[in-house]
């Protein structure tokens, strides 16, 4: 205890060099300073002080405790080992003397008619789910993840049918003859609770008064832009009409 810490760290970087090298540490000035991470003048006033658990001599710095700690740990090692080598001699010693191994190489173990017969590994709880996922609806680019699972719960509670491709291109379809983009159609049936979207479904519920903020800015936006087109409204019919195309019939969802 009467070390400081500065000693204390030295001392144990002594003791860590003699156990990594298994022997005494060579009473060299320049080699000790190196363990310790001293300078000349560090080292100068710290030798004597360290060198008292030590025993200096024959040119060598020799250390009882590691010694002792050293031999024990030889001795375990070696009982370790001929333990292991009787469990080893007792379990083979009924071997036939002309086996030539202690155990069939995986090309012996399996009949050659059927190497590939072995069990498949079974699917991890992340693939499960992908599979449940794109099993319920096909990836839709553009439609945020939870914008689709609310999607996907409104048609469940409708007990809608699976979300086909088919179903999505009748989507985009009657998206485009409300003048909607698909996003903004999915996220109508979700306000909704709409299992589908169709144009005169959103026609209906617009002329109410109920035409959200975002559907006025766009049908201002449409009406500046082409305002042939916009003469129809909201009507999908009266829409058609005046592209020459009267009374087209709403597409329906699967």
């Amino acid at each position: 205890m009467k070390l400081t810490t500065v000693q204390h760290g030295a001392y144990f970087l002594l003791l860590m060099a003699y156990w990594r090298e298994r022997s005494p540490l060579k009473d060299s000035d320049d080699e000790l300073r190196s363990i310790t991470k001293t300078d000349r003048t560090e080292w100068k006033k710290m030798r004597p002080v360290i060198a008292e658990f030590f025993k200096v001599a024959d040119g060598v710095w020799w250390h009882k405790r590691v010694e002792q700690e050293m031999a024990a740990a030889d001795e375990r090692s070696k009982k370790a080992k001929e333990k292991a080598q009787k469990g080893a001699d007792a379990r083979w010693k009924d071997k036939p003397k002309d086996a030539t191994s202690d155990a069939p190489s995986i090309p012996q173990a399996l009949p050659e008619d059927k190497p590939n017969q072995c069990p498949l590994p079974s699917p991890s709880p992340t693939e499960l789910r992908s599979v449940k996922k794109s099993a319920d609806a096909p990836p839709i680019p553009g439609i945020p993840d939870e914008l689709l699972r609310d999607f996907l719960e409104v048609r469940k509670a409708k007990r809608a049918g699976k979300l086909t491709p088919t179903a999505i291109k009748g989507l985009e379809r009657e998206a485009a003859k409300a003048g909607l983009t698909l996003l903004q159609a999915i996220t109508v049936c979700c306000e909704a609770g709409w299992q589908g979207f169709r144009a005169d479904w959103y026609a209906t519920r617009t002329s109410s008064g109920s035409m959200p903020a975002w559907r006025e800015q766009q049908r201002a936006e449409t009406q500046k832009a082409a305002p042939s087109i916009a003469l129809g409204g909201t009507d999908p019919n009266t829409f058609f009409a005046n592209l020459g195309a009267a009374n087209v019939p709403a597409i329906g969802l699967d």
